[in-house]
């Protein structure tokens, strides 16, 4: 019987259609006829003339599908449970990785102080003493059109100014904790660049306390940002000739002595810097000599090869002290590629800045 009707239902439906077109109302035009592509490439010809016969079983077939896809009023709302458990599952996982970041911080500082105190002949400092501008270091204001307090304004995120004489550049410098994207891609002030900003890496210290600290900066081909570093492989006497740079901050100024610079690439042990947040804070009564023994020791190992891979005559320093250690640091070679170029410098003095 299907069969049967399915062999009359298209002339049915064609003869129901032309019927109701000649029946029309007065004033009222018949329905106006599709185009219709062939598929053969015939040419367009009106719907009435094609082959009617495909249209009843999609028709038939739509039903079909309608079921198999529809979803159940049980089914929706437990796709909707679902994406309320996902939310309330991120929201539980960045909860925690804050919290542990959090106590990983309070215990590395714990760790550092209590380190440096039963240790003290490797105290990882220098003494801070009251300087003279002009003589222990270039006043700010002869260097730089800003002053500290009109950076912090622009930016909360300021953390001191770099100076480096030998290559004439003065740099504001930022810091976010645990985050070196944002202004690799954004400049000081805040505006999206390619130039983006000189930073310090966010999982050091803002106070460039570490036994190492990173800044990163673009190496850009007109020799902005940290393009300029590339000068130093050119020309060794910049760094004979004018071998301090100053990092200036709100109460005191860091001067360091350049000490070693030459290329590599990222997975150098150079950028193998101690991650201080991954240790536990399981640790035994201890845990402050072990961490101490720990840092001494790579600190010993960080430092052995700098002046063997010295593209320079490098100068005479003592690091029996463990004086701390700025890395300058900026791509090389091709753009976004893994060469690096890091310059070396070592914390010689540290002065009050005079109010």
């Amino acid at each position: 019987m299907r069969k049967q009707l399915m062999k009359v239902l298209p002339g049915i439906l064609c003869a129901a259609f032309l019927l109701s077109a000649c029946a029309a109302p007065a004033g009222q035009q018949a329905p106006s006829q599709t185009p219709y592509e062939d598929p053969a490439g015939s040419g367009t010809q009106s719907a009435q003339t094609a082959e009617p016969a495909e249209e009843p079983a999609a028709q038939e077939e739509a039903p079909e599908e309608e079921e198999v896809t529809a979803e159940t009023p049980e089914e929706t709302a437990a796709s909707e449970v679902t994406a309320e458990e996902k939310d309330a599952e991120k929201k539980a996982r960045e909860e925690a990785e804050k919290e542990a970041k959090e106590k990983a911080e309070a215990l590395r500082k714990e760790l550092l102080t209590a380190a440096g105190e039963e240790d003290p002949e490797h105290p990882n400092d220098v003494t801070i003493t009251v300087g003279q501008e002009g003589e222990d270091y270039p006043a700010l204001s002869r260097i730089y059109s800003r002053t500290q307090e009109e950076l912090k304004d622009i930016n909360p995120n300021y953390v001191g100014v770099l100076y480096i004489p030998a290559l004439k550049q003065v740099y504001p410098v930022t810091w976010v904790a645990y985050d070196n994207d944002y202004f690799l891609e954004h400049n000081f002030e805040g505006s999206e660049s390619q130039l983006g900003g000189i930073i310090v890496d966010g999982w050091n210290q803002p106070d460039l306390s570490d036994s190492v600290t990173t800044m990163h900066g673009h190496n850009m081909k007109d020799g902005t940002m940290f393009g300029s570093l590339q000068r130093f492989l050119s020309s060794p006497s910049l760094a004979e000739n004018e071998p301090y740079i100053y990092f200036y901050m709100e109460k005191t100024v860091k001067k360091y002595r350049i000490y070693s610079y030459f290329t590599t690439d990222i997975y150098d042990r150079v950028y193998d810097v101690p991650e201080f947040y991954e240790w536990s804070e399981e640790m035994t009564e201890d845990g402050a000599k072990v961490f101490r023994d720990y840092l001494n020791n790579w600190y010993d190992a960080y430092v052995y090869d700098l002046p063997v891979r010295a593209v320079h005559e490098v100068p005479e320093m003592n690091f029996e002290k463990r004086p701390r250690i700025l890395l300058l640091s900026t791509c090389y070679g091709a753009p976004h590629g893994t060469d690096r170029l890091p310059l070396i410098c070592v914390l010689e003095s540290e002065y009050y800045l005079e109010k």
